[in-house]
């Protein structure tokens, strides 16, 4: 008959014989068996790997938001040449051959950063607003 996880069980444990006077003056002091002392410990020492694992997942979003924030701000100003070079190609004499030219490879430029914009998550444009 397979056991109940809230069975009771009684394994054989072999610890050096320091450990165990060590554990037993913490039980002294807690007021506790040495039983309970071991047994103690080893759900702590579960509950202390679940925090570090929590600890670790915090690290990472802390990290992975910075980066987003890091990106963000790029696309921010991005947005904000693009558009300075909206406003200054409508100031311009269109009449220039020169001027022509420029414009068209400010646009090309724009395109292009607002067609790279459009391939990151959450489809963020150049202007920082989503879709």
């Amino acid at each position: 008959m397979a056991r109940k996880p809230s069975d009771i069980v009684q394994p054989n444990l072999r610890i050096r014989e320091d450990l165990r006077r060590r554990l037993e003056r913490e039980a002294k002091k807690r007021g506790v068996s040495l039983n309970n002392e071991m047994t103690y410990r080893l759900d702590r020492s579960f509950e202390q790997d679940a925090m570090r694992s929590n600890e670790e997942i915090s690290e990472d979003m802390k990290n992975i938001w910075a980066r987003y924030g890091e990106m963000f701000h790029s696309l921010n100003k991005q947005g904000d040449l693009i558009r300075a070079a909206d406003a200054l190609t409508k100031y311009v004499d269109l009449n220039d051959d020169g001027a022509i030219k420029a414009v068209q490879r400010v646009r090309r430029v724009i395109d292009m950063i607002e067609h790279e914009a459009a391939k990151l998550p959450h489809r963020m444009h150049t202007t920082g607003a989503e879709q």
